[in-house]
Formats: structure tokens, sequence, C-alpha cells
């Protein structure tokens, strides 16, 4: 079992908690995210490490902008270079590295936190959290705040899914966890594709290490799903090629695990299994029926070219020296 100690280094001029914003080319959204940083209500003392994974777009500049305006309550922000490698596990660690509290939470540069996110991040380690996930709700298209709630629990993988037994994880745009912890079971995965399952892949990895993850309703994150079939059809091929390679990662904790093969033969069904089984009109049906097949895609693609490929390095912890693993 996990059993973490205090991060080595902070002292009573450091921050409570340090909020890791990983971002490849968001300037378009990250401003309102860094504003909704910078109102926060009863908040510790916290930073903001804003960790560029290798943007074209000006989010760097973006962020200067805001920084030199004025950060509201954010004691210090700073910008984090982890354009090496493009992928957000790699981004994750980066900015876990370069973090100083004992506590790290991480959102998304085009999502928008609750007005008290940080001072309930800081609630729930307090009270002995090692890991914890919040509550997810809905942006409109016009990104403002729904009261449609996506997410009211912990996520899970399960029986349904092909697993063993019931693994939580927590979704990425809302959790915070111990430094630590996270340096204990060896940060994230960063041989995962640069999108999908890096959530689930380190649940399963607390799971087994003993750590037991809680749930923070008050940890509020307004998410902005992916609007327009394009977007949401390379969402679930991504997700498709990123769920082989968490297959491969994990083979012992799945019952069953279909083979590129297998799911090839089973392609032209596909769409016609999905559309029975969606609810609602023709449109709706439809665009089940695309996403299930590209789902499938991307499945077939990441068994044989990340899995039989070689794509899929094996994982060895983090490549970045996380804090509480020094020299």
């Amino acid at each position: 079992m996990v059993q973490p100690t205090d991060r080595e280094g902070s002292d009573p001029g450091s921050p409570a908690v340090s909020v890791v914003v990983c971002v490849r080319n968001g300037a378009a959204t990250l401003a309102s995210q860094l504003e909704a940083l910078a109102g926060q209500v009863d908040a510790p003392g916290f930073e903001v490490v804003l960790v560029d994974n290798g943007s074209t777009d000006g989010t760097v500049a973006v962020f200067e902008q805001w920084a030199a305006a004025g950060t509201g309550v954010v004691a210090d922000a700073r910008v984090v270079d982890a354009s090496e490698q493009v992928g957000l596990c790699f981004a994750r660690n980066r900015g876990a590295a370069a973090a100083r509290a004992p506590v790290l939470a991480y959102c998304d540069a085009d999502d928008v936190v609750g007005s008290t996110w940080v001072a309930a991040v800081h609630a729930a380690s307090s009270s002995g959290a090692l890991a914890v996930g919040g509550r997810v709700l809905a942006l409109d298209a016009a990104r403002r705040p729904t009261s449609q709630v996506l997410l009211d629990s912990l996520d899970s993988l399960g029986p349904d899914d092909g697993a063993e037994r019931v693994f939580p994880y927590f979704w990425g745009c809302n959790f915070a966890m111990s430094a630590a912890t996270l340096a204990a079971v060896g940060g994230f995965d960063e041989g995962l594709p640069p999108y999908g399952c890096d959530d689930v892949e380190i649940g399963i990895r607390l799971a087994v290490a003993g750590v037991a993850l809680a749930y923070e309703p008050r940890m509020e994150v307004f998410y902005d799903p992916p609007r327009g079939p394009r977007r949401r059809l390379i969402r679930k091929y991504r997700a498709g090629i990123a769920e082989a390679c968490l297959w491969a990662r994990h083979p012992g904790l799945y019952r069953r695990r279909p083979t590129a093969v297998a799911l090839l033969l089973a392609l032209p069904s596909t769409p016609i299994r999905a559309a029975l089984g969606s609810r609602g009109g023709a449109r709706r049906r439809v665009l089940a029926a695309a996403e299930a097949t590209a789902r499938d895609l991307g499945l077939v693609r990441g068994l044989r070219r990340w899995v039989a490929g070689g794509r899929l390095r094996p994982f060895h912890g983090s490549t970045v020296l996380l804090p509480s693993q020094g020299p």
C-alpha cells in the first residue's frame, strides 16, 4: 500500500495547492479559465503552473498578458515548457515536477473551474484524501456554465468494460492528488498515446497500490464537451487507440479483449448495433453508429500500430523526476 510522506522542500512560505493547467494550443479558451482561478473564493495560498505542451497559437502570450494585468487571488503564476514530448501524461508529470505545493490540482485550459474549486481541493486533502475527483457540469455553446451534470460521482471501469472488477477513476479535467502519492505510483504513464485513458490508467494503478479515491462534489468544473460530429468522431477514434493500449498495459485485469481481426470482422455490424441500441431520433442514431465505428477503428489502429507495432513503450515510471523521488 502507498504511504506517501510530506513533500520534501515545503516551507511555511510555500503554497498549499499547486494548480496545474496542461495546454497545447488553447489560446482561444485559456483566458476564461485563468479568470476563474483568479476569482477563487475562500482559497488557501495557491499557485498556477501553466504547462505548455508545444503550443503554436499564442497560448503563452495569453497567459503572460493575464499575469501582467493581475492574477487576482493567485499567489504565483508561471509557465513551464513541456514542448519536447507531445502528450498529456508527459505534460502532467512536468507540471508536478515544477509545482511547489504538497497538493496538485489539475484542470484543463478549455474548461472553467467553480468559484470554490481550490478551497474544496484543500478541504478534501486536509481531511486525508490522497487522491480526489470532483463534480463535472457542462458549459453551453457560448461557454457559459449550466446546471447540466455530466459526472456526479467517481467514474469507473468494470465488468461491462471487460475488466475483472471495478476500478474507480476521476475525470482528467477535475482531480487532485498529493504530490507524494503521484510520485509513489510513478507519475502518469508517458508511454500512452497523447490523448485518452490517462485518467483510467492511473486510477487502476492507484487502486492496485491501495489508494482509495475520494469524491468531493464541491470541486466543480464546467466542462466544454466536444461539439459537432467531426470533433466527436475524432475524440472517439483517439479514445479507441488509447483503450487498446490500456488493454495491453494491464492484460491481467481484463477478462475479454477483442483482437484486431475480430474487430475488423465485426465492423460491418458495429453501426447497426449502435444505432439500434441508441435512444432518440434518426440523427442521434446515426451519430451513435458513427461514434461506435470510430471507436472500433481506433481500437484496431491501437492494437496494430501501438501494441503490435511497438509504439506503446514499457512503463517504468515518469521520465520527469518528480520531487519526492529526489536524487
